[in-house]
């Protein structure tokens, strides 16, 4: 077994698929490998900030990285208290380096990644690893769609019928990896990983860079620079 040191935390990049869709290919052969791959490499090819993405801990440092030894999915949950919610799916240890602390590393890179994007909570499930999130700092909640903003509006019935019938039909058609769908009796948990007004600062800041940059390219092209310089006004009023 290799010393702590003898890993790295990382966003998943292209040199990694192979390693990541095998060792996810292994947990959940419901997919194969190159499904897994081809999902993967798509994955990558996404803005660094933007979810769902892939982090993963890797076997030596960059850039001779050598082994994917623990992989973990976050995308966005669509929570009705703030809307500032990610949920981590897709978590795996290498079964060779299990029993480490590999898993619960993993994990805090996965909280400090979505906290730095303005993620208030963590949400997860699992049916059979609910002492290792309670010691992470989970405490068991209600369930969360993982739907859409949009469709969550929908009503609780709605969302949970929808939600059925997705995963019937990607489960069906192979679409849907085992673990990207609860089981019934699946734990749900959560964790808070900032503050409420903290996660709607961030996201106005976020907000407020994003709409900056655009203003800024629209100016340039030195057509409009009156318009432009009236939405600079606007934004600094009402971000």
């Amino acid at each position: 077994m290799a010393d702590e040191g003898d890993y790295s935390a990382t966003l998943l990049q292209p040199q990694l698929v192979s390693s990541a869709a095998k060792l996810l290919a292994q947990q959940w052969p419901t997919q194969s490998v190159e499904t897994r791959a081809a999902s993967l490499d798509s994955a990558c090819r996404r803005a660094a900030t933007a979810l769902p993405c892939h982090l993963v801990l890797v076997q030596g440092k960059a850039p001779s990285f050598q082994r994917v030894v623990a992989h973990a999915r976050v995308q966005q949950a669509c929570e009705n208290a703030d809307g500032f919610s990610a949920a981590v799916t897709s978590v795996v240890v290498d079964p060779r380096y299990r029993r480490h602390g590999l898993g619960k590393r993993l994990l805090r890179f996965v909280e400090k990644y979505a906290s730095e994007l303005g993620y208030g909570y963590m949400y997860l499930w699992t049916h059979d690893r609910q002492d290792f999130y309670y010691a992470c700092g989970y405490s068991e909640c209600e369930k969360v769609t993982m739907l859409s903003p949009a469709m969550s509006k929908l009503g609780g019935e709605a969302v949970g019928r929808l939600e059925a019938l997705f995963s019937r039909k990607a489960a069906s058609t192979g679409a849907l990896s085992a673990e990207a769908v609860a089981r019934p009796d699946s734990t749900w948990m959560r964790k808070r990983l900032l503050e409420r007004s903290a996660a709607v600062s961030m996201a106005h800041a976020t907000l407020r860079t994003l709409a900056e940059e655009a203003v800024a390219e629209w100016a340039n092209s030195a057509t409009r620079p009156t318009c432009a310089a009236a939405c600079r006004v606007h934004l600094s009023g009402s971000l």
